[in-house]
């Protein structure tokens, strides 16, 4: 059922209170948080049915908790949002089913987006399972964040009509989307022991062949461990030294 909402497909529904109904397109908008230790069973039990590779997470470990803000927010920054969804609102009127939009890629808009699949499909052939079902539901949810962001830039610039994905739009959906590909394996590490969490998280980010420094550079980018930690981790042994400061992945 869920899928079938996130794929806007057609849903057909038999209850005894409301009989049978029809829905001809689709939609179910979620946003919600959890713990991260109740979020493990949600894992195993959604895992095989791909609905846990459809999902874009956050998992920002390096926020703090702050005091509560004493300053009100200003009032022109809550009118500009308001302006923004209500003219996000009046962009899209629904008109039929007969009439739903098409938005298509300007020209040379989607070039770099097939460079990026490109790419992602030699990762997927070079990595584990768990990365590659998380890549294969990027492929297709980074035209989704393209739309979405297209839709922002033409309210933001004044713009009655959403148009086509510009190249500089799609390129920022790729920015999108690997930071939420990166977000979804540091979340399917949050089943493992705390102990090894972090050097899990940081060992699934890690390309197939790296050296010292883009090892750090990971580990203090997601704010993993220390930078004189990260010499511990590489003694790993899912990690083979192939060189000085040269390294591979044993494990996929």
């Amino acid at each position: 059922m869920w899928v079938r909402f996130l794929n806007g497909d057609r849903f057909l529904g038999d209850t005894i209170i409301r009989g049978n109904y029809y829905i001809p397109k689709s939609f179910v908008s979620i946003m919600g948080a959890i713990q991260p230790d109740e979020f493990v069973k949600f894992i195993k039990d959604n895992t095989a049915n791909g609905l846990f590779d459809r999902i874009l997470y956050f998992y920002p470990k390096y926020l703090k908790n702050k005091e509560w803000a004493e300053e009100e927010m200003p009032q022109h920054t809550i009118d500009q949002w308001y302006n923004i969804y209500n003219n996000l609102l009046d962009m899209f009127p629904f008109k039929g089913l007969e009439n739903i939009e098409t938005i298509t890629y300007k020209k040379g808009a989607f070039e770099p987006v097939k460079l990026w699949q490109k790419k992602l499909t030699a990762l997927k052939n070079e990595n584990g399972k768990i990365f590659t079902a998380v890549a294969a539901k990027a492929e297709s949810n980074i035209h989704r964040i393209a739309m979405i962001l297209q839709a922002l830039d033409s309210v933001c610039n004044g713009k009655s009509s959403i148009g086509n994905i510009s190249k500089e739009v799609a390129e920022k959906a790729i920015i999108a989307q690997n930071y939420f590909i990166e977000e979804a394996l540091k979340v399917f590490a949050i089943n493992k022991d705390e102990s090894s969490r972090d050097i899990d998280i940081w060992y699934s980010l890690l390309p197939e062949e790296f050296n010292s420094e883009t090892a750090i550079e990971i580990a203090e980018k997601h704010k993993l461990t220390l930078r004189r930690n990260v010499f511990n981790w590489l003694k790993d042994k899912r990690i083979l030294k192939v060189s000085t400061n040269n390294y591979k992945k044993l494990q996929k």
